[in-house]
């Protein structure tokens, strides 16, 4: 009898540990099943307005600057200005010496007088009958050429005072006082017009169309880390460069402070349009493949996914020009785990 009873215990024992089995197994599967579900926070897409913009980077330089030459040969006599100063247009920058010049202009002066007087007298003889024509025309010439001498050497007189051409500042001075001056084969000062500078940019041939003259701009420099200067897309080449397939276009900006010096390295920024009502989500919430940019979405804790068209990147955010719609409850955190059609937790 004790046997059977022993028996009975087992088979009991046994029963029993088997429905322990049954119900820890069935109630991992059920925790598995639940950890298999991804925990993903959404957000809304949010409308803004978006600016359009290309960003260039070039020099900064004078939008009128020239290099003043000597027309007269002689010695550098006396400057009037040094680099840094303010010119005006006609300002007197400097002289060459005169001496030889005045002695040229004497000379000019004298032969010119001589021959006006000797045309004057023929004119009177020979309506007299006491010339001959061939006289007249001879005297008539040697008037006409010593008259034009005589004004070189006047003009040559005034090449000597070398001016202004605009109003400007010096940029450069390249002669001492006292220095032999050849003429026409030595810059004697570097002139700059810095009221308004400007940047050349050159545009990519499939953003020729966006850019056009007039445009605003906004440009910045390194030496002045925060603050940014107003300009004008103000000139096109209006033709593209075969080699690199861009077109050069000027940017001026406003300078009557000085602040922007030429050679200064600049990133321009110009505006090409506005969308005031545009829709954006958090870049991270964007999948790239070779297919293109997806998203999911969730509807009634389920995820879908959807291929969108991106736009304009906006620091942390994206433009998305089609795709979604502003009531689509868009995944931003979680988005890897998700599959399409599954269910998806959202998080609290």
């Amino acid at each position: 009898m004790k046997m059977k009873y022993w028996w009975i215990i087992a088979v009991v024992v046994i029963f029993i540990a088997y429905v322990v089995v049954r119900v820890v197994k069935q109630s991992s599967a059920v925790d598995t099943k639940r950890q298999n579900i991804p925990l993903v926070k959404m957000e809304l897409p949010r409308q803004e307005k978006i600016v359009y913009s290309l960003t260039y980077s070039g020099d900064v330089s004078a939008v009128q600057q020239a290099g003043i030459y000597s027309k007269v040969t002689g010695n550098l006599e006396k400057l009037y200005t040094d680099i840094g100063q303010s010119v005006k247009s006609g300002q007197l920058l400097a002289l060459i010496d005169t001496t030889e010049l005045e002695q040229q202009l004497l000379q000019a002066s004298a032969a010119f007088h001589n021959a006006r007087a000797n045309n004057e007298r023929n004119i009177g003889l020979y309506k007299e009958n006491l010339a001959s024509k061939q006289d007249l025309d001879n005297t008539q010439a040697t008037y006409e050429i010593d008259s034009a001498n005589y004004e070189d050497a006047k003009l040559k007189l005034d090449y000597a005072h070398i001016t202004a051409p605009f109003t400007g500042i010096i940029t450069k001075r390249f002669f001492d006082e006292g220095a032999l001056i050849n003429a026409n084969n030595a810059i004697l000062f570097n002139l700059m017009d810095l009221s308004t500078v400007k940047v050349v940019v050159n545009v990519l041939e499939k953003d020729v169309s966006s850019v056009r003259i007039g445009m605003p701009a906004t440009l910045t420099v390194d030496t002045y880390p925060g603050k940014s200067f107003s300009g004008t897309v103000r000139r096109s080449s209006e033709a593209l460069d075969v080699a690199t397939r861009t077109m050069a276009m000027e940017i001026w900006v406003p300078n009557n402070d000085g602040t922007l010096k030429p050679g200064m390295f600049a990133t321009v920024t110009v505006d090409i349009g506005t969308n005031e009502n545009g829709l954006t989500i958090p870049t991270q919430a964007l999948i790239n493949s070779d297919a293109g940019y997806s998203l999911f979405t969730v509807a009634n804790g389920v995820a879908k996914k959807k291929m969108v068209k991106i736009g304009r990147e906006l620091d942390t955010r994206s433009e998305v020009l089609s795709g979604i719609t502003d009531s689509d409850s868009v995944v931003v955190v979680g988005a890897q785990f998700c599959r399409d059609g599954g269910p998806v937790s959202a998080q609290r």
